[in-house]
């Protein structure tokens, strides 16, 4: 939103980070911490209760989560960064992406058949099961979630037109690198989760660009 549409629209991305980092991620956590509880024979109310200690760390170590928070308190006590400081944080902003791509990347390179060593011990085939449940994942995310917000934010919560825009183009957005991570973290899905990523950013180069151009008009009025 801010790469296409300045700051002046920034506010639904910034809400996105918010809640993903805040709320998704911790549920996300303690649900798979949860479920391994109950797999070794855990009550599920005593599981949730474990959890809490291990979800606490990556919620105040996240670093989506405390960029925001600071951001957060720099803007409301109007605190201005001078031109040095301020350049570095925006390069490292925006290299931010391409670097966990470039990272996804070295992954699905040496880890699956993707890569150039074939005969590698260690790298994992996708089969033709795998590359479908890859594609309709993909499909959902890139297609299929917008419209669901699409249809929620018009028809269900009525937003405005310049909300409905900001909305619609962030669910359109590809798979985030966090679910790799996640995937990284609990040992399962992490190259399944790579590719979706992989494919979700690149279709997503065609759908997100699209939709940009539609709502330009709505979102720069």
């Amino acid at each position: 939103m801010i790469a296409a549409f300045g700051y002046a629209n920034a506010d639904v991305a910034i809400l996105t980070t918010i809640i993903n980092g805040a709320v998704i991620l911790p549920m996300t956590l303690c649900l798979i911490a949860a479920a391994e509880q109950t797999q070794k024979g855990t009550h599920p109310i005593t599981s949730l209760i474990k959890t809490i200690p291990i979800i606490i760390k990556p919620l105040i170590t996240n670093p989506l989560l405390i960029a925001t928070i600071i951001g957060t308190i720099m803007s409301v006590l109007e605190i201005r960064s001078n031109g040095a400081i301020r350049i570095f944080l925006e390069t490292s902003g925006n290299a931010a992406p391409a670097a966990a791509l470039f990272a996804i990347g070295l992954f699905l390179a040496t880890n699956t058949q993707f890569g150039t060593n074939k005969n590698s011990p260690h790298k994992a085939k996708l089969d033709h099961p795998a590359s479908i449940e890859i594609l309709y994942i993909t499909i959902i995310k890139i297609i299929i979630h917008p419209l669901l917000t699409y249809i929620v934010a018009t028809q269900i919560t009525q937003l405005d037109p310049r909300n409905t825009a900001a909305v619609i183009i962030m669910a359109a957005l590809p798979t985030g690198g966090l679910v790799f991570l996640v995937a990284q973290k609990i040992k399962c899905y992490e190259h399944k989760s790579a590719a979706i990523i992989l494919l979700s950013t690149i279709l997503a180069i065609i759908t997100v660009s699209f939709l940009i151009q539609y709502y330009t008009p709505t979102l720069i009025s």
